[in-house]
């Protein structure tokens, strides 16, 4: 069975009669990948993580069967997940007699689930949490944590201009010979189907989790580019001071300035609601200086935005040179509306980045992301998100969360902005 109980607390003689809760936790690899993708990513995982989970590994998307899109790869997932939870909503039996006895003997005793996917298998997470709440899973299990790491929740076109050359070549080599799965995540599959992915029957799903988490590699990650895993409009590491590539001694892997930042949204939308942008011409081609102007002057007012931080003002001037650009900048600001924890994940001197960041081989570095993954799923289940309202920002005390170097945070970094 490609489940794994983790932690001593799950090894102790009558834990089920006890009516001890333990936490599922699903984990879906990405294209081409394998079981076997995971195997160092959840060892450190389960050795690391303080309360009772059982690791479950979604067995029936590996190899060839990523090719046929994110759809039946995320009805796949579906069935193992009721199956091993002995759910009424699954449909066929895909595992062993031996198999479903165990799970009927273990299902009672889940308490809560989590979501973790590993490139395209954040993006079967996604449409999985659809799945999961319109069969009334979680009426049983309650959504706790959804993890991404290095996914393309706004797909594989790459953003800037000098980028457009190489976005023709790719995306016409995909309309060509590409799986079905590769012209989704290029965005030039007939039914477009990452933007119906940010429709309200999937982000009502993801909504129910009480955290949703990305991790995304600052660079050397030639698969899935940063601002696409991390849900951003921009790259704020490019072209930034030394001070932001500093890394934490906790988790050394991962960015001090994300660990500090970790709730903050760089896309002011509410900029976005009162100023235009004339689409059909170049950007800068037409816009009133006076529109670049405010954004900058609201941007160095804004106490939440450093000097560092040269991000784009506004999800409105993002993708300004991808003729999908209207599609993206919706998805963008949609899965963004939901609340995100952000972490940014720097390997340097490496061209593996997107296998590291899971430790697929155990001479790479990256484990301390798997515990750092482990810590957050022994911390406080609170939700964190930030509410999708105009009113103004305020401030909001809430407990570090284990990786931080401080104890108490004290910041006003939720803010409320106005979204489509």
């Amino acid at each position: 069975m490609s489940g794994r109980k983790s932690t001593a607390k799950e090894q102790e003689p009558g834990l089920a009669s006890q009516g001890v809760g333990i936490e599922l936790v699903v984990l879906l690899h990405g294209y081409w990948g394998t079981l076997n993708d995971w195997q160092n990513f959840e060892k450190h995982l389960a050795a690391n993580c303080s309360k009772p989970i059982h690791i479950l590994k979604i067995k029936g998307n590996g190899g060839r069967k990523t090719k046929d899109g994110v759809r039946k790869g995320a009805e796949r997932a579906f069935q193992e997940v009721c199956n091993f939870l002995d759910c009424s909503a699954g449909k066929e039996t895909l595992t062993t007699e031996e198999e479903t006895k165990a799970s009927k003997a273990m299902h009672p005793i889940f308490s809560s689930i989590s979501l973790i996917g590993h490139s395209l298998g954040g993006i079967y997470a996604r449409y999985l949490a659809m799945l999961l709440d319109n069969g009334n899973v979680f009426s049983r299990v309650k959504p706790n944590m959804f993890i991404t790491l290095a996914t393309p929740h706004l797909g594989i076109r790459r953003q800037q201009a000098k980028a457009m050359v190489h976005n023709k070549a790719v995306i016409q080599g995909i309309k060509l010979y590409g799986s079905r799965t590769a012209r989704q995540l290029a965005l030039t599959d007939k039914s477009h189907l990452l933007h119906q992915m940010v429709g309200d029957k999937f982000l009502d799903a993801l909504k129910k989790f009480n955290r949703r988490i990305t991790y995304s590699n600052v660079k050397n990650d030639f698969l899935v580019y940063y601002s696409t895993a991390a849900i951003r409009s921009s790259n704020p590491y490019r072209k930034s001071s030394s001070a932001m590539l500093e890394r934490s001694s906790t988790h050394p892997s991962i960015t001090q300035w994300s660990l500090d930042n970790v709730f903050r949204r760089l896309d002011l939308s509410s900029f976005e609601s009162s100023h235009s942008v004339n689409e059909n011409e170049k950007y800068g081609a037409t816009e009133k200086k006076t529109d670049i102007c405010a954004a900058k002057k609201q941007r160095n007012n804004d106490p939440l935005m450093r000097e560092s931080e040269k991000v784009v003002a506004s999800s409105s001037f993002g993708f300004r040179f991808d003729p999908k650009k209207e599609r993206l900048r919706e998805m963008l600001q949609k899965l963004d509306s939901l609340g995100w924890e952000r972490y940014d994940v720097l390997f340097h001197n490496t061209l593996l980045a997107h296998e590291q960041i899971i430790t697929k081989k155990s001479a790479f570095r990256g484990k301390d992301v798997a515990i750092h993954c482990a810590s957050l799923l022994s911390s406080e289940n609170l939700n964190h998100s930030t509410p999708a309202s105009s009113e103004t920002a305020s401030a909001v005390e809430f407990k570090a969360y284990p990786g931080t170097e401080s104890q108490v945070m004290h910041q006003s970094i939720l803010r409320s902005c106005e979204t489509n």
